[in-house]
């Protein structure tokens, strides 16, 4: 699976996608290969679909299309914990929750991200849901590599 891996992620050089994970499901000739790319913008459907055919021209080059039926490319979706800290950038503005290493929830705003020093900023004044003037500001500089189960909070 790392040679497949690396051969995925080799075919996203150049473009702005960027590789999650893989997945196998099924056996023998019903097995699917699931990608799960992401991008620090916008995942625009059209590309998932010409990045599909790529992913599947390159496993017939290497061989790989006798293991499996079909390959099927996705977003990791907002249900799924952040695997990276550069998938977190388009999220800045939106409630975010993470657990720390002593597994403490941290809950606020993701108001910045900096991925040369493996930090994210989280306020959670910004969260609350009654603001006064007088409020003070609880902003928490995070190291991301610290982090388990990182995830964009969706508000109904």
């Amino acid at each position: 699976m790392d040679k497949l891996f690396d051969l995925i992620e080799r075919s996203l050089e150049g473009s702005e996608y960027f590789l999650i994970e893989l997945n196998t499901r099924g056996e023998k000739r019903t097995r699917v290969l699931e990608v799960y790319v992401d991008s620090k913008g916008d995942v625009n459907l059209d590309a998932l679909g010409e990045l599909n055919k790529l992913f599947w021209s390159k496993m017939e080059e290497n061989d790989y299309n006798e293991e499996f039926s079909k390959v099927i490319v996705s977003s990791p979706g907002i249900e799924r914990p952040f695997r990276y800290i550069k998938q977190l950038h388009k999220h800045i503005g939106r409630l975010f929750t993470a657990k720390d290493s002593d597994s403490n929830t941290i809950e606020g705003t993701l108001t910045n991200v900096n991925e040369e020093k493996d930090e994210i900023t989280v306020d959670k004044s910004l969260s609350k849901s009654k603001k006064s003037s007088t409020q003070m500001p609880e902003i928490f500089i995070l190291k991301f590599s610290d982090l388990s189960d990182s995830k964009i909070k969706i508000k109904f």
